[in-house]
């Protein structure tokens, strides 16, 4: 698993699933092969693919890019996710 905890721009592509820690920001303008998961306090803006999941446990998401499976939000954990007009999201948007 890559753990990102910082601030972190990646333009190429990770090969693992991801894991957004408190603090921590992914700007992903390459792409992910596994599914990402945002834990509170942490953001992702995607602006290129995540051919995984993504899962919002409390955390900030721009979806700016491809999404080829599921966005799941748990609403438990008051995250954000905002999905622009022109992202693509292949699977379905959930709430849970």
């Amino acid at each position: 698993m890559t753990i990102i905890s910082d601030y972190s721009i990646v333009k190429n592509i990770i090969n693992d699933d991801v894991l957004v820690k408190r603090d921590g920001k992914l700007e992903l303008k390459g792409m992910a092969t596994s599914s990402v998961t945002v834990e509170y306090g942490g953001t992702l803006i995607l602006r290129g693919t995540v051919n995984g999941k993504v899962i919002n446990r409390g955390g900030n998401i721009e979806i700016y890019g491809m999404v080829l499976n599921d966005v799941i939000n748990h609403i438990e954990n008051q995250g954000n996710i905002y999905i622009d007009p022109d992202a693509v999201i292949k699977g379905d948007i959930l709430d849970s």
